[in-house]
């Protein structure tokens, strides 16, 4: 994001995607003060376990979040090895907590020896 490079990314085997979300109000306006925002998984099917929890804030509006599937070589995933999951978000601007509608579904993995991280994001 923003032309910088992902640290500690070095000898490893797998595959990522950069994902970069925008906060916007119910009109659709962009959201630039600053928040902290809470990531949650569920409904988690794979060969790992489910994510934990995660943390963050953003100064700009943006937010980066990196879908990695992989190992430290010279353990690399297996041809089938794969997982799939539900991301939410909370956000809290100030001291106000909102519950994001937005939910991405992480589908990640090797399949038939193909690498691939497929995203698809709902918002009821």
């Amino acid at each position: 994001m923003n032309g910088n490079i992902l640290p500690g990314f070095t000898n490893q085997c797998g595959v990522y995607r950069n994902l970069v979300y925008e906060l916007e109000d119910q009109e659709g306006e962009s959201i630039t003060q600053p928040f902290d925002i809470t990531e949650t998984f569920s409904n988690y099917s794979g060969v790992a376990s489910l994510p934990a929890n995660r943390q963050g804030h953003s100064s700009t509006g943006l937010l980066q979040d990196t879908m990695y599937f992989g190992k430290t070589l010279p353990d690399c995933p297996g041809l089938n090895d794969n997982e799939s999951f539900d991301q939410r978000f909370f956000v809290t601007i100030g001291v106000t907590q909102y519950n994001l509608s937005t939910v991405v579904h992480i589908s990640r993995g090797r399949s038939s020896g193909n690498w691939f991280v497929d995203v698809t994001t709902t918002t009821p």
